[in-house]
């Protein structure tokens, strides 16, 4: 949001530099696969029908999958689904 909201090519060069920052970053952490034990997750999910999107519905299954606790700042987005450990870490 920040590269869409620069008015000029010094807040673009600062966004870009930002943007940089974060994709290196998270070169140091292990990006989970959604491999065909996370499909099969993922599928039970689809048909019990929860009441949260696709994409909320995949991110749960790569957790439950591997056993991970998924951290996130919106709770009530997971915390129907049974099984899965969420915790919010954002500090207000």
């Amino acid at each position: 949001t920040y590269l869409s909201r620069a008015k000029n090519s010094n807040d673009l060069v600062r966004g870009y530099e930002y943007f940089q920052k974060i994709i290196s970053s998270y070169t140091q952490f292990e990006v989970a696969e959604f491999d065909s034990d996370t499909a099969i997750v993922y599928d039970r999910l689809k048909q019990a029908n929860y009441r949260t999107g696709k994409m909320d519905l995949r991110i749960a299954a790569v957790a439950l999958s591997i056993g991970a606790t998924l951290l996130t700042r919106n709770l009530s987005d997971f915390e129907m689904i049974p099984g899965l450990a969420c915790e919010n870490w954002i500090t207000v």
